[in-house]
């Protein structure tokens, strides 16, 4: 039995979503083997949640004794392998060279998981939607912040070297082997660290995260209901193009019967209420932080609107429900998941009123949308957890 520990910026706990998420769904899988126990360190803490992920042991990295830390845990926990799945600049450049030196003195691998696009920091974001984000969120209290929001944009390239240094390359460096989420993403991310091959990327997707899938008699109780579960986050959801396209389908007056339900929380929820009122949407509902489940069977269409995703758990998740994914092509990935007109839509990115087009065409047809799910219910099974461990496993028991 080999012993894995996950590096994480913050602490595990099964409700959260993003690589929280990811993280917990993949350590119980594991564990469920029988072939691993699985530890984690982490940065963060969550001390007002109780649901932490259960782990065999964890412990918090203090800032000044990450090496005596580390290197105590490891020893005492014979780990084998660690899980470096960090995002955050500032702690992916710290901890690398850390956990290298730890590794290298107990014989471990360490492979460095990427949980999203990589190169996202270079995605513009309107000077437009910065400013009003900061206006209706009252959060503009000098010039300072506005030239904040907008440095992203300005210094493209630029930022993109410091990004290198920063985070992409050491992790590189420093990690026996770099997983994406997608083999589309390899040379993305080869490029940027100016690797000379492919041979330390592999990819592996995130896996679905139910355990079973709606059943094709059940579709036609579902409701007209077009469904968002996301972090209400503008740099990387970019609900104003949902809300916007939603604006498009209300003025037409002929789907009166529909409504938009967007399930979640996050930074910008008060801004996205008062651009939803300015618009004057009726058919729009802001639901909150939810168990997402109950929505997903309700619903008939899923909405994605991101300006960036790495493998998204969201657009899984609606197809194992019976959901017709409707997604722009702002990330790689989506090619995976999606099969043009069969099992969902793909719209060139930033084209709102296509979008509006492909989305009122399946709104409008319930055969198209049954066929259109059956085939998502279908497609999505090559991503079943039982199918995405057997990767893992192969990559911890052949690695030299």
């Amino acid at each position: 039995m080999k012993n894995i520990l996950f590096i994480t910026d913050e602490e595990i706990h099964p409700t959260s979503g993003g690589i929280e998420r990811v993280v917990d769904i993949l350590s119980r899988a594991l564990t469920a083997t029988n072939r691993y126990k699985c530890y984690a360190a982490y940065i963060n803490e969550y001390s007002k949640i109780q649901n932490t992920t259960e782990f065999v042991e964890k412990i918090k990295l203090t800032e000044n004794n990450e090496i005596n830390d580390l290197s105590a845990f490891i020893e005492r926990n014979n780990i084998d392998i660690i899980l470096n799945n960090q995002i955050k600049s500032k702690n992916v450049k710290h901890i690398a060279l850390i956990l290298r030196t730890v590794a290298d003195k107990h014989a471990i691998k360490i492979y460095y998981v990427y949980h999203t696009r990589p190169s996202f920091e270079l995605i513009p974001t309107s000077y437009n939607i910065l400013f009003n984000r900061l206006v209706f969120n009252n959060k503009i209290t000098s010039l300072k912040d506005i030239l904040s929001q907008i440095t992203v944009s300005v210094l493209g390239k630029s930022w993109a070297n410091k990004l290198i240094r920063n985070k992409y390359q050491p992790a590189y460096l420093y990690s026996d082997k770099v997983i994406l989420l997608s083999e589309k993403y390899i040379p993305i991310y080869a490029e940027l660290v100016k690797a000379k091959s492919f041979e330390k990327f592999i990819a592996i997707p995130n896996a679905l995260t139910f355990n079973y899938y709606i059943q094709t008699e059940e579709l036609n109780k579902k409701q007209k209901h077009v469904l968002i579960v996301a972090r209400l986050d503008e740099k990387s959801k970019r609900i104003t193009f949902a809300l916007k396209i939603w604006k498009i389908i209300e003025k037409t007056g002929q789907y009166q019967d529909w409504k938009l339900i967007i399930v979640g929380t996050g930074e910008d929820e008060v801004f996205y209420k008062k651009i939803a009122t300015k618009l004057k949407l009726k058919q729009v509902q802001f639901v909150g932080k939810q168990n997402s489940e109950p929505y997903y069977r309700d619903a008939s269409i899923y909405m994605m609107t991101s300006s960036f995703e790495g493998f998204p758990m969201t657009i899984g998740e609606s197809m194992q429900m019976g959901l017709v994914p409707i997604a722009f092509n702002s990330f790689e990935a989506i090619y995976d998941l999606i099969e043009h007109n069969k099992n969902g839509i793909i719209v060139p990115n930033n084209n709102i009123l296509l979008y509006a087009d492909y989305l009122m065409s399946i709104m409008k047809d319930q055969n198209l949308r049954n066929n259109m799910a059956n085939c998502a219910i279908d497609s999505c099974k090559k991503f079943k957890m039982e199918s995405v461990i057997k990767h893992w496993v192969e990559l911890f028991e052949t690695s030299n």
